[in-house]
This record gives structure tokens, sequence and C-alpha cells, in this order.
């Protein structure tokens, strides 16, 4: 890979910042395995084997321009990409599943971001368009219970993201974020059926054009606090409590709606931490999804012979967890 990166101050206040990249990446792989459940292979026995070549350039060009001291407007257009390669070792997988291709993305992105208040305040906005070629995607086949990672031909993702960062006085300050995200298939011919499609619907004709992608949310942010206090010459106590959520999203592949659909939460992290002043040791308490919100990071169907009734599993994310840490630097 080579990089280059060079900035051309067109005025004291106007710049064009320039970078290209070129990556090349060689890569071979193969599988033979066999798996057996009982008396029977519950999925096909099949071996595969590859080899990929292939060269990547992505460009970008960013303009900034400051329209007053400490802030700052600019766009932003870049290309990136994303290296081809080969599934997992699945069984039911050929020659010409083996394979999934490289992903390219077209980016636009334009915002503000200024410093207010002699430095109490710093605000962030941003708005970015985003278009994928060849996006890369894993998907599960129920009727071999594997993992595929195929392209979809195309898909769109366009929002908005905030950050702000606030301190009121000296040692304690305040950081929030926001992120409104919208991002769907503009085409996708071959996908798996979703369970809110007809059940006549088939892969072979099937295409998700329009469609959300699952796993996504439309709305996430996170609020976080920090404060510390010096109890002496020698002691310091540092106290961080953290909120972040996300809105309601789909949590398995299917899009099902009857064990897909993770909704949306808010989850409370905390750390309290004494050190000494030159932080050459600590201990903390440090507390992870204090309000213990149970959530699911994603779920699947069971596939016939494993159940002989239709079944879901849900995997769970971690509950509250409490833990006591200690550290020291020699």
């Amino acid at each position: 890979s080579v990089f280059g990166q060079g900035t051309v101050n067109v005025t004291k206040a106007l710049r064009v910042i320039g970078s290209l990249r070129y990556t090349h990446v060689s890569k071979d792989a193969d599988f033979a395995s066999r798996l057996v459940y009982g008396p029977f292979a519950i999925r096909p026995i099949s071996s595969a084997a590859g080899k990929r070549s292939e060269g990547n350039v992505d460009p970008s060009i960013t303009v900034q321009y400051d329209v007053a001291p400490h802030v700052m407007v600019y766009g932003t257009w870049g290309r990136g990409s994303k290296s081809g390669g080969f599934v997992s070792n699945t069984l039911g997988t050929t020659n010409a599943t083996f394979q999934f291709k490289p992903e390219r993305s077209e980016n636009f992105e334009a915002g503000v971001k200024s410093t207010m208040l002699d430095g109490k305040v710093v605000a962030n906005v941003s708005l970015y368009h985003t278009q994928f070629k060849n996006l890369q995607v894993s998907v599960y086949q129920p009727a071999t219970s594997s993992y595929l990672t195929g392209n979809a031909a195309s898909a769109t993702s366009k929002g908005v993201e905030g950050s702000f960062t606030f301190y009121p006085i000296d040692n304690f300050d305040i950081n929030a974020s926001a992120a409104y995200q919208d991002i769907k298939y503009d085409d996708y011919p071959g996908a798996a059926c979703l369970a809110s499609q007809p059940t006549t619907c088939t892969p072979a004709t099937n295409n998700l054009k329009g469609y959300r992608v699952a796993y996504s949310s439309k709305f996430t942010g996170s609020v976080t606090a920090h404060a510390r206090f010096d109890l002496s010459d020698a002691l310091r106590l540092d106290v961080t409590g953290v909120v972040a959520g996300r809105s309601k999203y789909f949590d398995s592949d299917n899009q099902s709606p009857i064990f897909g659909v993770q909704k949306g939460y808010a989850k409370l992290d905390l750390r309290v931490q004494l050190a000494d002043q030159e932080n050459r040791w600590h201990i903390a308490f440090v507390g992870k999804n204090l309000t213990n919100q149970l959530t699911t990071g994603s779920a699947f169907n069971l596939p016939a012979p494993i159940t002989a009734v239709p079944r879901a599993i849900l995997y769970l994310e971690p509950p509250r967890n409490i833990a006591v840490e200690a550290g020291i630097k020699f």
C-alpha cells in the first residue's frame, strides 16, 4: 500500500487537501472438509479453491474554509475500497460461491467544526451521502445452516452526525454525540428471502431493492460526563459516566418481525478511579450496563433437521457486569 497527502493554502482562510492511496492485494485459499451430524450430513459436502489479485486506487479531496475565528466549514469527496476475499470454510461452498468481490464506495460529506466561548464549547455537525457498489454482506442461510459472505449490487447510506463538548468548569466536561442514518439497498438481486416477503419468494428471483440493511439503527447517540477531583497533592479521583443507546433494528438476517427485532435501548456505564497524580498506579470500580438492559446482538432460525419444530436462537449481549480493576506502571 502507498499513501500520499498534500495541502495547498490558497489563502489564509482557504485550504485544499488532497490524498491518494494505492493498495494491491493478492490472496489464495482452498478448503476441503466434512461435517456430519448424527447419521446424516446437514450440509452438502464440498470443497473449493481460488486466487485473487486486485489493485485499488482511492483518492480524496477536502476543501476547508475558515468563515470566522475557530469556525471552519468543509466539504469532502472521496472513494474507498475493501478488498474481495473468500468465505470461511463453510460446507456447501463451491468454486462458484467461494469468492466475493471487492467493495467500492463514493462519499460526499459537508460540515461545520467550531470552538466557542474561549474553548469551553466545541460543536461539530456533518451531512454525508455514501454510495456502495458490491457491498459485502454476510447472510445466514437456513437451508445449509451456514453464513455466506457475498455482494449486494449497490446500497446508499445517508445521514447527519453531530457532537457537542462542554467544559463548564475546570476538571469537568460533558460530551454528547448523535447520528441519524438511513441505509438501504439500491439493488440486491439473488438475495436470501426475508421473513416479511411472500412464501413464494425464492433467492433466484428475489431483489431487496428499497429494503433497509439489517443491524442498522436510524438513531444512535451517547452522553459522557467526566469529573476529576484532586483529593490531595498525591491523590486524585476520576468519575466517568456514559449513557449510550440506539433505536430499534433488525438483528436477524431474514428481518423476522417475530424474533429478529431488537427494541431501542440505552445502557449506563460507570467508572470510578482512584490514582496518584502522576498516574503510576490506579484502582477502579468499573460497571458496565448497570441498568441490566438485556439485548440481543443477533438471531436466526434453526434449520431442519436440527429441530423438528420452528425455533430461533438469540445471542444475548453482555448483561450487567461489575469489576474491580487495579494497575501499576513500572
